[in-house]
């Protein structure tokens, strides 16, 4: 029996796993990152290198058919709790990747739980709520860790690369995380909790939200933000 469960274990340990070079890469992606998000390194240099990485891990990646259906990203709600009015809250003005921690404009969407005591649980049910990556991808950035005294904006936070749409999802704000860069998530896969990490988020003065932005590979600018707000049905 014990020889039985550990084959059992065995055999699921390897069904998630992913090729090592996969992996190489997304760590590689997070270092990036991180370095462009505290401006530690040249936005030209920064740029090649992060579009050859993902054009690396597209090529490596199964070809799979484009998923047409987006997930929510914050569980048991819906788009009518994204801030302002029929996604209105949504302004790319100011916005450039390579600027890193430092940007203008809100090219992403707030949305809000119901959280009046600030404990990061929802009102009604009691409990943490989840957050849900929108479509299949790959986890290629990840900070699990943060401290009231960061001046960081996003917190604790997860990006995905969907490699079929060539977008780059960033989920930010948590309380904590359930993945590290290398793993594989499916449409609707829990990424991490709900919280109030980040420079201005964890202030009394915020509602507890979850800030969630996405971005299209670009040759020239690494990255341009896309509204997904029509994406969502519902």
């Amino acid at each position: 029996m014990r020889v039985v469960i550990l084959g059992i274990l065995v055999l699921f340990a390897s069904s998630r796993q992913v090729n090592p070079s996969l992996i190489d890469l997304c760590f590689q992606f997070n270092k990036l990152n991180s370095l462009v998000r505290d401006g530690k390194v040249e936005k030209p240099i920064a740029k090649t290198q992060l579009i050859n990485c993902l054009h690396s891990l597209q090529n490596a990646l199964p070809k799979k058919s484009r998923t047409e259906v987006w997930s929510f990203p914050v569980e048991g709600y819906n788009r009518k709790a994204i801030g302002g009015k029929d996604g209105n809250g949504y302004i790319t003005k100011g916005y450039k990747y390579l600027d890193g921690n430092k940007h203008g404009g809100h090219p992403a969407h707030d949305i809000f739980i119901a959280d009046k005591n600030q404990d990061c649980k929802d009102d009604l049910t009691g409990k943490k709520v989840s957050i849900k990556s929108i479509l299949d991808g790959i986890v290629v950035a990840c900070e699990p860790n943060w401290v009231q005294t960061s001046q960081l904006r996003g917190g604790k936070y997860v990006m995905v690369y969907h490699p079929e749409e060539e977008l780059v999802s960033y989920y930010a704000h948590l309380d904590s995380t359930f993945v590290q860069p290398g793993q594989k998530v499916s449409n609707g896969e829990n990424l991490g909790f709900l919280g109030r990490s980040g420079l201005n988020a964890f202030k009394k003065r915020s509602p507890t939200h979850l800030h969630i932005m996405v971005l299209k590979v670009d040759q020239n600018q690494a990255f341009i933000p896309i509204d997904p707000f029509k994406n969502w049905s519902n």
